[in-house]
């Protein structure tokens, strides 16, 4: 096991998490992320990363 997650890009962060009712976290590597539940998706690891 090893940990995995995959993240999409969007240059609109906020209308994204507006769109997908997501929380922002913590940043990653200096850009704005948010994850959505793993468990409404089978475990996988899925977020959105602002984009400049």
């Amino acid at each position: 096991d090893s940990p995995c997650a995959y993240l999409l890009a969007t240059t609109d962060f906020d209308r994204a998490c507006r769109r997908f009712n997501l929380t922002p976290a913590d940043g990653w590597f200096g850009r704005p992320v948010a994850w959505f539940d793993p468990a409404q998706l089978g475990s996988t690891r899925l977020g959105i990363v602002g984009q400049p």
